[in-house]
């Protein structure tokens, strides 16, 4: 036995003295250790040239020196990300792509021993390789109105293949910067196609533009009679109508095809999606037309698909409506004069927008019948539309102007309201405001915030109101000490009202407002919250950016927050497009109507019995929405039998302001409506909070 285990023992010995170390892909050795008594102390990595930034695809050679003299040399090499840089067992850097990457050479004898080198990885320059030639194909020929699609091809195969397009006459033929070219007027053009590395390197095509085919009536317009107004406004779907008339305004091409009113005397049409290729048309110039009707639910009357056209060299004229005895709120009323050019005298802003750098509206009054003005980028040049802009910008509300010309219109999602369409700046004329008026209109439009948030220091009491010369304004505070006139803020230990009162002079006509002003607690901990309504617990959006928790404004009930509560939702949704001001994913957007009663108003209504003291909520304005309407906040004692108005908060900006309000007795429900709409009008409401102090 004693041999048998001699013999065996050898060979394990000798496998034992033939180990390596084992690595992972990421973790590599560069040598066989060797035994050795000398400990190792450190380690040092370098490079040719000290480099230390690299290029993706180079490589770059390591060299890692153990430190003391007659240590081990045997090190594992690695990468703080394979996805940056790679590093083999010889300490060969491969550079991945673009970072910042650590390479690691660490001891075999003691792994505690390792040494580090910082490379920052860079994108590779990239080689451009310019085209020596361009080749433009496609179709030779194109009709008036229609398109064609071009394409290039470069040599050598590898260059750069980007060009610019142009065209030898924009009036027969235009160019897209893709290659797609459309028919103007017919006649030939020279296409042309040019590198952009080398603008020497060029490529042509030329395109013939024929006549187009303009399609054939359906019926033999020359035997249908003109149509009159009040036909047109009671007529059966499609139905044809033919009309003459000089046109009064006309939108901006849009997928070839254009929008335009027209009129004979009194009397006005809205022309819809005409054909601009085939039928062009020119305000000012007259036109017979043949088309069909149709009522869109929002409430236009329109003339579509016109299938026959004549330039008429009559000299029709548009008679321009008085409106001052129409009350322009009436559907009924104003329907007669549905796509005809209208005026007005002393109309009444009672709302300006807080944008116009898209279409937008503004609140007006006239005879004391609301009514809103329209101005629509489409219908007018840009200049047009940034004059209109800075005209209305400049108005006040209060103040008092006059409406040379105007196209009577209508819009409006489920009962269409009357619209009067603004053509140009020339055309609103405002009017010199007396003394009261001045101070009317700075009464209307002067705002104090009604509760102050612990971040606000300071806020604005002017003295003066830009846009009213002569006019002063003067302020009392209740409590100095917490408001001063300076409109410096300090924030107490506990939620205090200050009493503001502005008064406003303009010559021998002055003013008095007040302003109850909540100034809130820098520490609000000694509230204990009741219920948290942030609506961060709403379904995800599944389309229009809005929560199937509530997705329209049709009223329904939620069941949210923390604890879960129900509350009431009408003519309210949970949003979070682009005009939606929210804390987080989602807020409420409300939205009223001038018409709006107490009863279909937006609303955001508590259905169960809790039990607070005081309610918290932010608000804002919604979009380009105008300001001054109004967020209510009401109490019950009797679980929603009736309810009790505490404070009125004015919509002034486009910010989530903090509001909290306390009530003067423990209320179970608490009712947040909308009030003040001179135009359809959205607000947004966010974290809800029910306290008690």
């Amino acid at each position: 036995m004693k041999k048998l285990f001699y013999v065996l023992i050898v060979p394990l010995l000798l496998l034992a003295g033939c180990t390596t170390t084992n690595t992972s892909s990421s973790e590599t050795t560069s040598e066989v250790p060797t035994t050795s008594e000398v400990k190792p102390t450190s380690i040092e990595i370098t490079s040719p040239s000290s480099q230390t930034t690299i290029l993706v695809g180079e490589t770059l050679q390591l060299n890692a020196a153990v430190s003391p003299s007659g240590a081990s040399q045997s090190v594992t090499w690695s990468s703080s990300s394979d996805a940056l840089a790679t590093v083999s067992n010889n300490g060969l850097v491969t550079a991945v792509a673009p970072g910042n990457v650590i390479i690691t050479a660490k001891s075999v004898i003691d792994t505690n021993i390792s040494g580090e080198y910082a490379l920052i990885v860079e994108e590779a320059p990239v080689v451009e390789v310019p085209p020596t030639s361009i080749t433009v194909t496609g179709e030779t020929t194109v009709k008036v109105g229609e398109t064609i699609s071009l394409s290039i091809s470069v040599l050598p195969e590898n260059a750069v293949d980007t060009v610019t397009w142009a065209t030898s006459n924009e009036e027969i033929a235009s160019v897209s910067n893709r290659g797609v070219v459309k028919g103007m007027a017919e006649g030939s053009v020279t296409i042309t196609a040019t590198s952009t590395l080398d603008t020497n390197v060029k490529g042509t095509l030329n395109v013939s533009v024929e006549e187009a085919d303009i399609p054939d009536p359906t019926i033999d317009w020359e035997t249908v009679e003109y149509t009159t107004h009040d036909e047109f406004v009671n007529m059966e779907a499609d139905a044809p109508v033919k009309v003459k008339g000089v046109v009064t305004a006309v939108s901006n091409v849009k997928d070839n095809q254009i929008n335009y009113y027209i009129q004979n005397g009194t009397e006005g049409f809205y022309v819809y999606a005409q054909n601009a290729t085939y039928y062009p048309v020119e305000v000012g110039k007259s036109y017979e037309i043949g088309g069909f009707y149709k009522y869109y639910f929002t409430g236009t009357h329109e003339v579509v698909d016109v299938e026959y056209f004549k330039v008429l060299e009559e000299d029709i004229v548009a008679e321009i409506n008085d409106l001052s005895e129409v009350n322009i709120a009436a559907l009924d009323e104003t329907t007669p004069l549905y796509g005809s050019l209208v005026k007005g005298e002393k109309f009444v802003v009672t709302s300006v927008p807080s944008k116009v750098t898209s279409s937008f509206n503004l609140g007006v009054t006239l005879n004391g019948n609301s009514h809103t003005m329209r101005i629509d980028s489409t219908l007018m040049s840009d200049q047009e539309f940034e004059a209109i802009g800075e005209r209305v910008s400049a108005l006040q509300v209060g103040q008092t102007f006059d409406l040379t010309k105007g196209i009577m219109s209508a819009y409006g999602y489920g009962t269409p309201k009357p619209q009067i369409l603004v053509l140009s700046a020339d055309d609103i004329v405002e009017s010199q405001l007396t003394p009261q008026q001045k101070v009317d209109s700075v009464k209307n439009a002067l705002h104090v915030r009604e509760s102050l948030d612990n971040t606000v220091t300071q806020i604005s009491l002017p003295t003066t109101f830009d846009g009213f010369d002569g006019v002063t304004i003067s302020w009392q505070t209740s409590n100095d000490a917490l408001i001063t006139t300076a409109g410096v803020v300090t924030h107490p230990e506990r939620d205090t009202l200050v009493k503001l009162t502005a008064t406003i002079a303009c010559e021998d006509v002055s003013e008095v407002v007040e302003y109850n002003v909540n100034v809130l607690a820098s520490d609000d901990s000694y509230y204990s919250v009741v219920h948290t309504l942030d609506l961060e617990d709403a379904l995800p959006a599944e389309q229009y950016a809005t929560s199937p928790s509530k997705s329209g404004y049709a009223e329904g009930n939620i069941d949210l927050g923390t604890p879960n509560a129900t509350w009431m939702l009408r003519n309210a949704l949970i949003g979070q497009d682009t005009g939606d001001v929210r804390n987080g994913e989602w807020s409420i957007r409300i939205q009223s109507y001038p018409d709006s009663t107490l009863d279909d108003t937006g609303r955001v209504e508590l259905k169960e019995d809790l039990s607070f003291n005081t309610v918290e909520l932010r608000v804002s304005a919604y979009g380009s929405d105008p300001y001054g309407t109004y967020i209510n906040i009401a109490y019950s004692t009797n679980s929603g039998e009736t309810f009790v108005d505490v404070i009125k908060i004015k919509i002034a900006e486009k910010a989530l302001n903090l509001y909290r309000v306390s009530l003067p007795e423990t209320a179970n429900r608490v009712s947040i409506y909308q009030t003040g709409a001179t135009a359809r009008t959205r607000a947004n409401i966010d974290d809800i909070r029910l306290l008690n102090a």
